[in-house]
């Protein structure tokens, strides 16, 4: 897709990297900024989506039960984040599963290096050893979003 006016991009923004304010739903601070670039701000709302977990979605061999909080009562679905970020920018959306399969693939790239590191003996971290078949299970979601019909 197009890009549109660059801007500042977080390179890792997902709801375990706010801080939200205790008396209401509003973020008060973002956290974790090595990341940050000047780029296409779409690419933070693709990878806060990757992030973002439906009732129905697959399940993903690896992924914490943090990771479904999303699916309790009160979250927006991924459509309805994506509408959101729309009417509040203005920017356009339309062909925001790109950016969601292109942080998806991201994290499968970064996640194999992890891996290759466990296979080499450099770390013994036990959550490394599963990314053999987690590793392929991103990049198969990510075609899976490539493939959908989820534009608006």
């Amino acid at each position: 897709p197009t890009s549109g006016p660059a801007t500042i991009v977080h390179g890792d923004y997902r709801l375990d990297n706010v801080m939200l304010a205790h008396d209401e739903p509003r973020v008060v601070a973002i956290f974790d900024w090595e990341m940050a670039t000047i780029g296409d701000p779409l690419a933070d709302v693709g990878y806060l989506l990757s992030f973002w977990r439906e009732p129905g979605d697959p399940e993903l061999e690896f992924a914490s039960d943090a990771w479904r909080i999303m699916e309790q009562p009160g979250f927006l679905s991924r459509t309805e984040v994506t509408q959101y970020y729309a009417e509040r920018t203005g920017r356009t959306v339309r062909e925001m599963a790109f950016y969601e399969a292109l942080a998806i693939w991201k994290l499968a790239v970064l996640l194999e290096g992890s891996y290759s590191r466990h296979r080499s003996g450099t770390t013994d971290d036990p959550f490394f050893a599963q990314l053999g078949e987690g590793v392929p299970a991103l990049a198969r979601r990510a075609l899976s979003v490539c493939n959908s019909s989820r534009m608006l």
